[in-house]
């Protein structure tokens, strides 16, 4: 036994157990920055994917509008006609 109460069979296992312990964190930090790496590239194709959504619905949005406006003219003057021949009755 050391002066300090330990022997050397138990150094010897705090020592593993430290060593242990050091290559089980070696470990999970070698995960923790694949799994960072894997969320920062998932967050990338859905940002990606957000714009390409985003952008569709513009497009489709653009290509509605001019017939919207053509249909608007015509539906006021049929809501006028109806509403004028509802006043002279």
């Amino acid at each position: 036994m050391n002066g300090d109460g330990f022997g050397n069979e138990e150094l010897v296992e705090i020592r593993d157990k430290v060593t242990n312990q050091n290559t089980e964190m070696t470990q999970l930090r070698e995960e923790l920055t694949s799994a960072k790496q894997e969320i920062m590239e998932l967050r990338g194709l859905l940002i990606q994917r957000y714009r390409d959504i985003r952008q569709q619905e513009t497009a489709k949005d653009m290509a509605s509008f001019p017939s919207e406006i053509d249909e608007t003219p015509t539906d006021l003057y049929n809501q006028h006609k109806l509403l004028k021949a509802q006043l002279s009755q």
